[in-house]
């Protein structure tokens, strides 16, 4: 199953995830029907048709979320980073909504969590070996890479019903999820939860 769907009067954000258990820190941070799950399966392909079809629906917002490989070499596993761009292959940065980005740092202080910035390298595929994740460090100087968060870029910027919402978090690897409840956009934010 691909969508993890909610019964819902108002428009949920909708979050695109890798893998379902990549979410388990949303399921339990975030009301029920305040969001619907999109997985992947880790494809980056799949990534943007969901992300097409999460857009087209009018969602409150669009999220990436999930693990992410860490680039920068000072960047420790477990590090929760809340990116300023995403990154691609041709260098092109592609924002991330500066309202959520805003709330997700508002929200990571108030739970006390550490919070890393920088680029998130977007890539196509698994950047699975030290050489890859050292060559997206030195061409892209990416604190760490994300495959669903390059695949929502674009349709999240064609919201227009709302503010788009690419504002992905990425956790380093070997990371457990630290997302405790209340860490989630504040009321009053467009798309906020």
């Amino acid at each position: 199953m691909t969508e993890y769907d909610t019964d819902i009067d108002a428009p949920p954000i909708h979050i695109v995830c890798g893998l379902p258990f990549e979410s388990r820190s949303i399921r339990r941070a975030l009301p029920t029907k305040s969001f619907r799950l999109w997985f992947s399966g880790a494809d980056a392909g799949r990534a943007r048709e969901l992300a097409l079809a999460a857009a087209a629906s009018a969602p409150a917002g669009l999220i990436s979320f999930g693990l992410a490989g860490g680039v920068d070499p000072a960047l420790a596993p477990g590090s929760l980073v809340i990116p300023t761009d995403v990154i691609d292959a041709k260098r092109q940065l592609h924002p991330v909504t500066g309202l959520w980005r805003t709330a997700l740092l508002a929200a990571a202080k108030a739970n006390r969590m550490e919070v890393e910035s920088g680029l998130l390298a977007g890539v196509t595929r698994v950047a699975a070996t030290p050489a890859e994740k050292a060559r997206l460090w030195v061409e892209r100087q990416a604190a760490a890479v994300h495959m669903e968060s390059l695949a929502a870029a674009e349709p999240a910027t064609a919201l227009t019903r709302r503010p788009p919402a690419n504002c992905p978090t990425a956790l380093a690897p070997d990371c457990r999820p630290r997302i405790r409840r209340g860490c989630c956009p504040a009321p009053g934010i467009p798309g906020g939860a």
